[in-house]
């Protein structure tokens, strides 16, 4: 009779739960969370940046290999819900995780009385959703790999509800240029449904997504749209747009714009980026008139500002001790002057090899590149992806550069150039490739690349160690 009375105190609270304030269980974890995604219609499988992917594609490595968290607060349905998500934790760039609580209390209890009416007890009780998303990101064969395991429990007064399962993703750009890039999501491809304390059991059917983002105006406008697919309802359409009015994401100051159609329901959104804080908010207008509409609201946050445009506490570079360590030249060279060269005066040596210029090279996420020059030979040309580098009256500048960079050196003296490829490989390793005219030396990170006899010269840097690398020198001088 105690197990009756149970799931008659729980069928009008399930009606309740489908059609009025809390919707259907599970389904809330497929709502789209992220209010930069949210802002965008929803539409974010193909673009999948920052640790809010977790809840759409995660097969991209992080753009900051740096400690990145995000906390999300919204209503869903007129109810309160907070989310988190955080990646590269504890350093390790492969890991995401999320969680999504939803929680209402004070719910009127009722039962189906002889006639079949409800009828309140006077009682009353709670409803809660607890989700634990745990991410990793790997290549494969090419293509850029996730995992998702999540783990679900649903509560009701006194009953609560469990399940485990696992999501897969892939995400791969479709040109060179990574503007434009296809993504693709099983959700709970493998889980174990939603097991009751009752003794009841739901199943969970997998849902499958794909997005595509095409990037325009030097990735300042941004288009993006998903189709996704459930085997018992009908496919559902995202459709976003982003445009950033002032800087990037990947700058220090930003002020972006976003609209999007999330399943015929209209969304708008805004984000303010300032110096490794993020400030995002997205509203939606539900196309149903009984929906509420929705204001959510995000604060992120990375311990490693998106654009170090300046580096900070720079030490001295003893340039003459570089090329003497490296090259292994008598200490002649060395004596000839024990300045500690941090202003460009070394092209008025007279005595051992000659500097060219030095390059620091920043690197800011997994495609972009802070190229600082600080100190250079007044007869050295610089050409960076065929456009002439100009360099500062006190020879030193900067530039951001996106990955591949052809790099081209050359003397107003001499017009045998040098030319440096640097690009990314499938595994996210850095090369160094290209060839050396004749009597000129190159130091990357102080170690000296021996060229082939035609002058070719290359070098890998793998992906483990760029993790701890915040800059890398190269240092061109004729000896």
């Amino acid at each position: 009779m105690m197990k009756q009375k149970k799931y008659f105190i729980l069928l009008p609270l399930v009606i309740i739960l489908f059609t009025t304030v809390l919707n259907a269980s599970y389904d809330f974890t497929l709502n789209k969370f992220g209010v930069r995604a949210l802002g965008m219609g929803g539409a974010y499988t193909a673009i999948a940046e920052g640790p809010e992917c977790i809840f759409y594609n995660n097969a991209k490595k992080p753009a900051i290999n740096r400690f990145y968290t995000t906390i999300e607060n919204g209503t869903r349905l007129g109810e309160p819900f907070f989310a988190i998500s955080a990646q590269s934790i504890l350093d390790i760039e492969s890991l995401r995780v999320g969680y999504l609580n939803f929680s209402v209390n004070n719910i009127s209890e009722t039962i189906l009385n002889n006639k079949n009416h409800t009828e309140a007890t006077g009682e009353s009780l709670s409803y809660g959703i607890h989700s634990l998303y745990l991410g990793w990101t790997t290549a494969l064969l090419g293509n850029n790999i996730g995992l998702i395991g999540n783990y679900y429990q649903e509560t009701i007064k006194s009953d609560s509800g469990k399940s485990l399962s696992l999501s897969l993703a892939t995400h791969k750009y479709l040109n060179k240029e990574k503007t434009f890039s296809l993504g693709l999501t099983a959700k709970n491809i493998a889980n174990n449904g939603i097991n009751w304390s009752t003794g009841c059991h739901d199943t969970i059917d997998p849902t499958y997504i794909i997005g595509t983002n095409i990037k325009l105006f030097n990735s300042d406008l941004n288009l993006c749209a998903d189709i996704e697919c459930e085997k018992t309802i009908s496919s559902k359409t995202f459709y976003g747009i982003e445009y950033w009015l002032m800087g990037s994401r990947k700058h220090d100051s930003s002020f972006v714009l976003r609209s999007g159609i999330r399943n015929q329901d209209f969304t708008l959104g805004l984000g303010l980026y300032m110096d490794g804080v993020l400030i995002d908010y997205a509203y939606a207008q539900p196309q149903k008139g009984f929906l509420e509409n929705e204001h959510r609201f995000s604060v992120s946050w990375s311990a490693f500002n998106f654009l170090p445009t300046k580096i900070k506490d720079k030490k001295p570079i003893d340039i003459n001790q570089l090329i003497q360590n490296s090259t292994g030249l008598d200490s002649k060279f060395a004596k000839s002057s024990t300045k500690k060269y941090n202003a460009p005066n070394t092209h008025k040596l007279k005595q051992g090899p000659k500097l060219q210029t030095l390059f620091e090279l920043s690197l800011i996420d997994n495609d972009t590149i802070n190229i600082s020059l600080e100190n250079a030979s007044p007869s050295t040309n610089i050409v960076i992806n065929d456009l002439p580098l100009k360099i500062a009256t006190n020879n030193t500048s900067n530039k951001l550069t996106k990955l591949p960079i052809e790099l081209r050196i050359y003397s107003s003296k001499n017009n045998k150039a040098c030319i440096l490829n640097i690009q990314k490989t499938n595994a996210n390793h850095l090369t160094f490739d290209g060839f050396l005219a004749p009597n000129y030396k190159l130091l990357i990170n102080s170690e000296l690349i021996q060229p082939k006899n035609n002058g070719q010269v290359y070098l890998k840097i793998l992906q483990e160690k760029l993790v701890t690398l915040k800059v890398i020198d190269l240092l061109i001088f004729q000896k």
